[in-house]
């Protein structure tokens, strides 16, 4: 029977080295939006990525709530900096596959359904 315990270990070793090299994760982290917003992304890859929007932003909201002084969040302007950028390339790609697909994927989708609700006119 295979143990699941070398995966743990191996994460645990990936997240101290992410920890003791930041300026590597950051780049990391911004190289990755710069290609967002230059490749096309697949539908199911953008449904994802909108799902980790919504969950990092529901995260960060409750952490900054439940803060009972705010310098214990000092890092929050350049958070707020990192996720608008990874924002603004998700919305690149959201349009990108509007434009030339006519299709965003699942998330979009249903959100748009929800606004638009049975009001067509407002869609158009």
């Amino acid at each position: 029977m295979r143990s699941h315990l070398g995966v743990g270990i191996r994460a645990q070793h990936w997240l101290n080295v992410c920890a003791g090299r930041q300026d590597m994760v950051l780049a990391t982290v911004l190289l990755i939006a710069i290609v967002m917003m230059l490749l096309p992304l697949p539908t199911w890859m953008v449904d994802i990525l909108i799902t980790i929007n919504l969950m990092f932003s529901v995260i960060l909201l409750l952490i900054a709530i439940y803060l009972s002084d705010p310098l214990d969040l000092s890092v929050f302007p350049s958070l707020l900096l990192i996720t608008t950028l990874y924002r603004l390339s998700l919305t690149i790609s959201t349009s990108r596959l509007v434009l030339l697909q006519h299709n965003a994927g699942n998330i979009v989708d249903a959100f748009g359904r929800f606004v638009v609700g049975e009001i067509l006119p407002l869609g158009w």
